[in-house]
Formats: C-alpha cells, structure tokens, sequence
C-alpha cells in the first residue's frame, strides 16, 4: 500500500517551497565569502553559483523525500535529526558531484578514447581530484558557524510532519 502521506498536497506545497529557497540559499552561502575575497562576477564564479544551486536544490528534494520515508512513525526528534543530517550530507554530496562532472566534461578533451582501461584510470582520478579540490576549497564555506544555524533552523521548519 502506497504512503497517503507523500501524496499529501501540503507536503508536495512544502517540498516545492523548501527546493526553490535551499539552492539559491547554499549559493548565497557559498557565493558572499567568495565576493567579498575579491572574486568578481566572472565565468568561473557563475558556474560555481549555479552548480551550488542546482546542488542545493537536489539535495533539499531528496532530503524531503527520504526523511519522510525514512521517519515514518517515529518520534520528532527522529525526524529532525534525520532531516538536520540528509540536508547536511546531501547538499555537500550533491555539489561535490555537479563539481567532479564538470571537471569531468572539462579534462574529456585530453582523456583516451571511452571504456579502455586509461580512460578509466583517468576517470577515477579526475573525480578523486575533483574532490580533493572540492573538500579543500569549497567544504569549509558550507560550515562556517552561521551556514550551520541556517542548516539547523531548515532543517527544524522543513522536518517532514505526521
């Protein structure tokens, strides 16, 4: 038998709401340090804001998704620990991602030709460098102290209601 509870309009209303304010939300966090270190609105600084976006908002769709499934029945502190750690887990999974495949379509040029044993060490190593760069760089924004009450007040008012 299939979840009423997912089918529910408000959840969906909330779902949506939550999506379209969390992307644009980790681009903020990550894009205000970034401008006021002197990185201007350049090409590079564009594609970071959208890759953030488009991360953040993957991750806050999922995270609606599975902490309801996941919280099922349980008590409220469940649900917000689960949605406090999928959000957080989530959005740094996600961005870390979108980064590695754009490094990705950037290095393609030079790899070997696709499925041959180079192309695959190329390929392992160009996403584990991504995310060393990834990790280095771009981590240590998203938990700066006030990234993290923000994270902990969405988690709190989006934490999936029975």
């Amino acid at each position: 038998m299939a979840d009423s509870t997912l089918a529910a309009p408000k959840f969906w209303r909330t779902t949506v709401i939550f999506v379209a304010l969390w992307g644009p939300l980790i681009a903020v966090m990550i894009a205000l340090p970034l401008y006021l270190k002197g990185h201007r609105s350049t090409h590079d600084m564009q594609m970071i804001v959208l890759l953030c976006v488009l991360g953040g908002s993957i991750a806050a769709f999922l995270t609606r998704i599975f902490s309801r499934w996941l919280t099922l029945n349980r008590a409220k502190t469940a649900r917000f620990a689960a949605t406090l750690g999928l959000l957080s887990a989530g959005t740094v999974a996600t961005t870390a991602t979108l980064f590695a495949l754009q490094f990705r379509t950037y290095f393609t040029q030079w790899h070997q030709e696709a499925f041959t044993v180079e192309w695959a060490f190329q390929l392992v190593f160009t996403l584990a460098y991504s995310s060393y760069i990834y990790g280095s760089t771009a981590l240590h924004l998203l938990i700066s102290p006030m990234n993290v009450v923000i994270l902990i007040l969405c988690a709190w008012i989006f934490e999936p209601r029975n």
